[in-house]
């Protein structure tokens, strides 16, 4: 029941490391745009227990916008695949039977095949050119779409700058132009 010398002390409580999964994208950029205008999303970095952190010099982040395919080209791309998997099919059953190994469970599958399907896809955007800087510890990026209509706004980050994309939560985002 005896205060410590020097007690109480002041401490200093630092952010764990950046999560990207903690990390919150906002503004009207994430919603619609104006071709040929400036429209401006917010990143707010944080780390796993949702304090804000302050990033490694190495994070890069990027963007890009895809257009939303319409009903008609949806429907013909299946077609065609429809076609492609009836060829494969034709092709697989005059191979030899390939024996089975050791099974995971559905769980397990449908898991790594979601995680495979994000890595994947998120590797193949290609990057569109933006501005950005920091605002009130906000990573503020501001980009100009160019064509109106549906679209999907993918944002990523690169924690280490080693070129590991990691898809920003909510991401893709519909967007109108």
């Amino acid at each position: 029941g005896i205060p410590v010398v020097n007690s109480p002390t002041i401490l200093t409580m630092l952010a764990a490391n950046l999560d990207v999964g903690n990390c919150e994208v906002s503004g009207t950029g994430t919603e619609s745009a104006t071709a040929g205008r400036p429209a401006v999303l917010r990143i707010t970095c944080r780390d796993k227990f949702s304090n804000p952190a302050t990033p490694s010099v190495q994070l890069k982040f990027g963007i890009s916008l895809v257009p939303v395919e319409s009903s008609a080209d949806r429907k013909e791309k299946r077609s065609k695949s429809a076609a492609a998997d009836k060829e494969k099919v034709q092709a697989d059953a005059t191979e030899e039977p390939v024996k089975p190994v050791a099974r995971r469970t559905k769980e397990d599958k449908d898991e790594e095949t979601r995680d495979r399907k994000k890595r994947s896809a998120a590797d193949a955007l290609t990057p569109m050119p933006f501005d950005a800087l920091w605002v009130d510890g906000e990573y503020q990026i501001s980009y100009m779409a160019e064509k109106a209509g549906g679209h999907l706004l993918h944002v990523w980050a690169d924690p280490e700058g080693s070129g590991s994309r990691e898809i920003l939560p909510g991401s893709p985002f519909t967007l109108q132009v």
